[in-house]
């Protein structure tokens, strides 16, 4: 009996941290995402949005303290598909510095890699600040793009996929 409460509990674990707005929690249905987030819409499957073979079948537009994102859920392909990776979309370039602080301030300084990314014809300079295991054990990547010969982000997201 306790070992059944135990479970349940953790299955309920948010996927988010406690300062985190956000209440789906891994494995849900896109319906259960729908019904548990605000502003959520389906979508239906199609390439250009899949990501790591996951399709991206929800969307919504959502805050974390001050920075606006454009949310996409991810999820298998199953016949009963179910979520594995929220890619976070900071919707303002300008909020990019303030969001990856809002990261470090909530998860630390997280292990930062520094690099290219190939952008249609363009090598675009890419930082990767990655944390693994935090305190729900999801692994977390911020990734940022810079404008060429800047330190000005053009465009960032968050990308969670559960611990494993």
């Amino acid at each position: 009996m306790i070992e059944t409460m135990l479970a349940m509990a953790a299955a309920l674990t948010p996927l988010a941290g406690a300062s985190e707005p956000f209440t789906t929690r891994w494995n849900m249905t896109p319906e259960q995402v729908i019904a548990t987030m605000p502003n959520a819409v389906a979508t239906p499957a199609s390439p250009e949005n899949a990501m790591r073979s996951l399709d991206a079948l929800v969307y919504a537009d959502l805050k974390d303290g001050d920075v606006a994102l454009h949310i996409g859920f991810h999820f298998t392909r199953d016949a009963k598909p179910g979520l594995q990776l929220v890619n976070q979309k900071v919707t303002d370039r300008n909020q990019c510095a303030a969001y990856r602080d809002l990261l470090r301030a909530r998860y630390g300084a997280g292990q930062e890699t520094l690099g290219t990314a190939q952008m249609k014809d363009l090598q675009v300079p890419e930082v990767d600040i990655e944390w693994k295991g935090t305190l729900k054990g999801e692994h977390l990547l911020f990734v940022g793009y810079y404008f060429p010969g800047t330190t000005e982000f053009g465009l960032c997201k968050l990308i969670r996929t559960p611990k494993g």
